[in-house]
């Protein structure tokens, strides 16, 4: 039987791909940077102060992104790619129910949250030491709003038709909801072998150096894990930039700074790139086939 070719890593130019990210950063910059910068007070609604909020982290989680590609560290982007992705199949929802339902879901949300990180420490350190940090009067207080925020969140969940009024729907049901699930699928899915225990994701640390001897290194795979954590990390970024301004609800009075922004047109120059795989040839091919 005839021996089988090598399969060969991929060899491929990042750079391209780099430039386009910093210039789509250096178009955003001024942008996120005014944006930052707001009056707010309650009365206003939760959902524009969100809307920057997030805003601001993805365009900072994509220069981190961009950053660590740069120093050949594009190994570990993926946890910052997840929660982009995240950010935006959750801005397209709120985006797509009403302003008082999707302020109402932010505040049952961010009450449970603040209530389990209470409860967990006291829990963890103990109610001597919640009493030392003065944390106690805040327990009981978030303990009590618990109790009208499960209502209030069973109430909306009856509105909105969630699977189960009780709970906050699942990250794949919402991306149903708002025509994503192709994203989550492809994205979402991929993060996860990422960001958790995954014997695929640590075999691709493995480099055959000649017959029978391996090495570990990560950084070969700042090739695959980098272009797929810039081209979609990217595309989040400006979708949800586009989601915002789009929106009657997330950014209010913005006039001065969405004529500043053609965000359109940089969604044309990250989708010119093409989109990266997940998963390659070489990465099948048995010990002993493998070459760098």
């Amino acid at each position: 039987m005839a021996k089988e070719p090598p399969i060969h890593r991929p060899v491929a130019d990042l750079d391209p791909l780099k430039n386009d990210i910093r210039c789509i950063l250096d178009l955003t910059c001024g942008f996120i940077e005014k944006m930052s910068e707001t009056d707010w007070k309650p009365s206003k609604g939760r959902l524009p102060i969100v809307c920057r909020t997030i805003l601001r982290r993805q365009f900072d989680s994509l220069r981190l992104i961009s950053r660590l590609v740069e120093d050949e560290e594009g190994f570990i982007t993926g946890s910052f790619l997840r929660l982009m992705c995240e950010e935006f199949i959750w801005s397209k929802y709120l985006a797509k129910i009403s302003l008082p339902d999707a302020d109402l879901l932010i505040s049952c949300i961010g009450t449970d949250e603040v209530y389990k990180c209470l409860s967990t420490q006291d829990e963890t350190m103990g109610r001597s030491e919640t009493e030392k940090l003065g944390l106690l009067p805040y327990l009981k207080r978030y303990q009590n709003e618990k109790k009208d925020s499960q209502k209030e969140k069973h109430r909306i969940g009856k509105k909105l038709n969630w699977p189960d009024p009780k709970r906050i729907p699942s990250t794949l049901w919402l991306a149903e909801k708002v025509g994503e699930r192709s994203t989550y699928e492809l994205v979402y899915r991929a993060t996860s072998q990422f960001v958790h225990f995954s014997p695929m994701e640590l075999a691709r640390l493995v480099t055959e150096r000649e017959p029978g001897k391996f090495s570990i290194e990560p950084a070969h795979l700042n090739l695959y894990r980098g272009s797929f954590s810039l081209y979609w990390g990217s595309l989040f970024f400006v979708c949800t930039v586009g989601l915002a301004i789009e929106s009657p609800n997330m950014l209010k009075r913005c006039d001065e700074l969405v004529k500043e922004l053609d965000y359109e047109s940089i969604l044309e120059i990250i989708k010119g790139r093409g989109m990266p795989p997940i998963i390659g040839i070489w990465e099948l091919a048995p010990p002993g086939q493998w070459q760098n």
